[in-house]
C-alpha cells in the first residue's frame, strides 16, 4: 500500500537554453518505487555533423537526418560521373540543400506540430541538387544551383494546382511562398 507520496518538480533546459521542460518524479517511501514520468513537447534534440556542417533538429525528425546520411555520397562523385560532363558537387551547395530541408524541416514541426516527409537529396545538372518530395497528394522539387545560394522550384498536387519559381535559400519562407497553398 502506498501512504505518502510526494510529488516533485524539477525543471531543466535544453542544451539551447531555449525550451524549459518539467520532469515530475513520484516518490513513494512505503514501497521504495520511484516513477519518473518527463513532460516533454520535445524529445532530447539531434545533433547533426559533418565535415563542419552542424545542425540541431528535435528527435522526431529523426528520418530528416537519415535522408542527409544518404545523400552524403553526391559528395563523392568526380566530375563526369555520368558521362554526359556533369560536374562534381560542391560541399557548399550540398550544406545548402541540407540546411533548406532541416529549415523547412524545424519550421513545420514549431508551427504545425507535424513532422514532413523526407525528401529524396539527388545530384542534378551544372553542379546542382534536387530536393524531390514524390507523395501521392503532392510533389514538390527544390533544385539548389551550385553554390547553393539561389534554388529554384515545382510543385503540384492531386487538383492539378501548380507552383514554380525562383528564391533566395537563404531567406526562403515556406508560409508566405505559393508552395504553402498546395500541400
Amino acid at each position: 500500500m502506498l501512504e505518502s507520496v510526494k510529488n516533485e518538480k524539477r525543471s531543466f533546459t535544453t542544451s539551447q537554453g531555449r525550451d524549459t521542460y518539467y520532469s515530475y518524479i513520484s516518490h513513494s517511501r512505503d514501497a521504495h518505487a520511484y516513477q519518473n514520468t518527463t513532460i516533454l513537447p520535445i524529445s532530447k534534440p539531434l545533433k547533426y555533423e559533418y565535415k563542419g556542417l552542424s545542425l540541431i533538429l528535435p528527435h522526431e525528425l529523426f528520418s530528416i537526418v537519415e535522408c542527409f546520411e544518404k545523400s552524403k555520397h553526391i559528395l563523392n562523385l568526380p566530375d563526369n560521373w555520368d558521362d554526359e560532363g556533369s560536374e562534381s558537387y560542391s560541399f557548399e551547395t550540398w550544406c545548402s540543400a541540407v540546411s533548406f530541408v532541416a529549415s523547412y524541416a524545424l519550421e513545420v514541426f514549431k508551427k504545425e506540430r507535424r513532422i514532413i516527409d523526407a525528401p529524396r537529396i539527388c545530384p542534378s545538372a551544372y553542379g546542382s541538387i534536387d530536393i524531390d518530395w514524390e507523395l501521392p497528394k503532392y510533389s514538390w522539387l527544390v533544385n539548389i544551383k551550385s553554390g547553393g545560394l539561389e534554388a529554384s522550384y515545382y510543385a503540384d498536387n492531386v487538383l492539378k494546382e501548380e507552383s514554380e519559381g525562383y528564391f533566395t535559400v537563404a531567406t526562403f519562407d515556406y508560409y508566405i511562398s505559393d508552395v504553402s497553398k498546395l500541400f
